[in-house]
C-alpha cells in the first residue's frame, strides 16, 4: 500500500493520475494526464523476486514527499530515484536473522 501511496503522490505532483496493482509476480500501471484523461498509458510489467529492503521502501516514501512538498524537477527526481534503487541490499541471511530476533 505505501508503495502505491509514493507512486500516487509523484504521479500527480507532475500532473498525472495513477492506478497501480502490485501482484507478486507483475505490477500493472495505467498512468492517465489530469487535463486530458484520453491521454494515458498501461503497461504490465514482470518483476524479479527480491529480498524485501525497508530502507529502499523508506528511501523511496521521502522522496515521494520531497517530490510532493518542494515540487521537485522530473530530473532531479529520476537522479535520486536511481542512486535509491542501486543501493546494496541487505544480506538475506542478516535479514533472516533479525526478523527471527525480532519474533523471539
Amino acid at each position: 500500500m505505501r508503495i502505491i501511496q509514493n507512486v500516487s503522490r509523484m504521479a500527480e505532483t507532475f500532473g498525472y493520475d495513477m492506478d497501480l496493482s502490485v501482484f507478486q509476480m507483475s505490477i500493472m500501471m495505467t498512468i492517465s494526464c489530469k487535463n486530458d484523461p484520453s491521454k494515458l498509458l498501461t503497461q504490465i510489467k514482470k518483476i524479479k523476486p527480491l529480498l524485501l529492503n525497508y530502507t529502499i521502501v523508506s528511501d523511496l516514501s521521502a522522496l515521494s514527499w520531497d517530490t510532493y512538498d518542494k515540487k521537485l524537477p522530473f530530473d532531479e527526481v529520476k537522479e535520486n530515484f536511481q542512486q535509491i534503487i542501486s543501493q546494496k541490499r541487505m544480506s538475506r541471511w542478516l535479514v533472516l536473522f533479525l526478523v527471527a530476533s525480532a519474533n523471539a
